[in-house]
């Protein structure tokens, strides 16, 4: 009785403990999944500026390409 009782507490902690390395498995992914996202936000944001800072610079450049003319 206390051997089977034994093996069913055994057997309870072994799942338990599987559960918890799934979870765990589980809650790390969606950690990774949320840093990759972040990281693709933040790379969107620098090329954006980028973008935004290289028409500036055009802009520049043909203003006083046209001010060299005049």
């Amino acid at each position: 009785r206390e051997k089977d009782d034994a093996v069913k507490y055994a057997h309870v902690q072994e799942v338990e403990h599987q559960r918890v390395l799934t979870l765990r498995d589980k809650t790390l992914e969606e950690l990774e999944a949320q840093l990759q996202s972040e990281k693709r936000g933040r790379e969107d944001a620098l090329e954006r500026q980028k973008q935004l800072v290289q028409e500036k610079v055009n802009a520049v450049e043909r203003a006083q390409a046209r001010e060299a003319e005049h």
